[in-house]
């Protein structure tokens, strides 16, 4: 039987604590953006509120084709 009586924090339910440590220039979220920035798409408009468990670049990166999170994108 669940108890229901008290506040339940989801994302300590579902998260897997064993994967916090991020690359560099990455910081791991609870609740992230299903959107994140990244050097084809550096500021999506149209994004779901959906909350994306994991590591993700830090404000100022964007993930590269080689799923780096990287401060300048080369898109020459």
């Amino acid at each position: 039987m669940w108890d229901l009586s008290g506040p339940v924090e989801y994302a300590t339910l579902f998260t897997d604590t064993s994967r916090r440590t991020c690359a560099a220039n990455e910081e791991f979220k609870d609740c992230g953006s299903a959107c994140e920035p990244s050097c084809r798409n550096p500021r999506p408009r149209i994004c779901s509120l959906e909350c994306v468990v994991g590591c993700q670049c830090k404000s100022g990166f964007f993930r590269d084709d080689n799923n780096v999170c990287v401060r300048e994108c080369d898109n020459g």
